[in-house]
């Protein structure tokens, strides 16, 4: 790990665990807990997630644990939603260290698709009564505790050959996966996202309330401003409203969806600012996110269960399902039906190379 902070957030990972462990004591003592032990048997199918997909048993438990202690005392509301924000950030600490890149800027990766959905919110709290002091109350826990949790992990020989092996499975199985991107696939999802949402808007009784149609727009909105791709906000658009459809209304759902979409679309940014090719793009994006946001999704669907039940789990694979496949292939339609204008020097290197 390189930066200047890397000595403080060293020096503070041991007092960071003290805190943690006696945040979660004192929140078992002091705190009734209707369910008490929900929580933890989520954390333990989550840890056995986290371990098939980080290979590493320490960062697996600091996925598992990092929310707990901000869950006990304030609730399960955002439980899903940071446990899902714990494996988005562990992973791409692991990949980091693994590709041997710096793990301190890995930290702070997944943080734009965390403010982009606490802005989301904050400004539907305006409208709806959201749980929003618990959301942010536990966001900034997980935040602060979990790369003190990280931190305390040591990586040795084996853990990097097993993540290293588990990377490139992710890889190849996510290669296919990526041909959502490719324009035959995109348009014919797209076509099928169509055909949903018609049948979805005839045949399902509860009908989302009428301004929660504008949960859609904004979250549109929010996308744009942080991957600055407007293909992808009007796609963004059309999977949150599918999504909204099928959820009945604004839930968790559409939480998740636009934390793991703004994810997914930075990806393709950042490659697309590299010089790819809109396609090669989202491909690079599904094959790099999409074994992460997999897992991320499980795990959240895990625990939505002692909240919700299943009801709630199905929602979180709604938002999974919406983010993963829809959104790309919306995306790739629209680039293929509203080709970007190319100027004279991309045209000439593209006919040179």
């Amino acid at each position: 790990m390189r930066g200047k902070m890397a000595p403080v957030l060293y020096g503070l990972r041991f007092l960071t665990v003290l805190l943690f462990a006696a945040a979660t004591i004192a929140a078992l003592y002091d705190v009734p807990q209707p369910v008490p032990w929900a929580p933890v048997l989520a954390a333990l199918g989550v840890f056995g997630l986290a371990l098939s997909r980080l290979r590493n048993a320490g960062l697996a438990l600091a996925t598992a644990v990092a929310p707990l202690p901000a869950i006990l005392w304030f609730g399960t509301s955002a439980y899903a939603l940071m446990l899902a924000f714990a494996m988005l950030t562990t992973a791409a600490y692991g990949d980091a260290l693994l590709k041997e890149e710096n793990g301190l800027a890995a930290f702070a990766r997944p943080l734009p698709a965390l403010a982009g959905t606490l802005l989301f919110a904050i400004l539907w709290s305006l409208h709806a009564p959201v749980q929003l002091k618990s959301l942010m109350a536990i966001a900034a826990a997980t935040i602060v505790s979990l790369p003190g949790l990280v931190l305390t992990v040591r990586f040795n020989e084996d853990t990097v050959t097993s993540g290293n092996r588990q990377r490139e499975t992710g890889l190849r199985i996510f290669a296919l996966v990526a041909r959502i991107a490719e324009p035959r696939w995109s348009l014919a999802l797209s076509g099928a996202g169509v055909v949903l949402a018609v049948l979805g808007y005839f045949q399902i009784a509860r009908q989302p309330p009428l301004f929660d149609c504008l949960a859609a727009p904004l979250a549109a909105a929010i996308l744009l401003v942080l991957t600055r791709d407007v293909r992808g906000a009007v796609a963004a658009l059309a999977a949150s409203a599918l999504l909204l459809l099928f959820a009945g209304g604004v839930s968790g759902a559409l939480l998740l969806f636009l934390l793991f979409a703004v994810a997914l679309g930075r990806a393709a940014a950042a490659w697309r600012a590299a010089g790819e090719s809109e396609t090669l793009a989202w491909t690079r994006a599904i094959e790099e996110q999409g074994a992460t946001i997999l897992y991320a999704g499980l795990a959240a669907m895990i625990a939505a269960v002692p909240r919700g039940g299943p009801a709630a789990a199905l929602h979180a694979c709604f938002g999974l399902i919406a983010a993963l496949i829809l959104f790309p292939a919306f995306s790739g339609a629209l680039h293929v039906a509203v080709p970007q204008r190319r100027s004279v020097e991309e045209l000439y290197r593209s006919n040179a190379s």
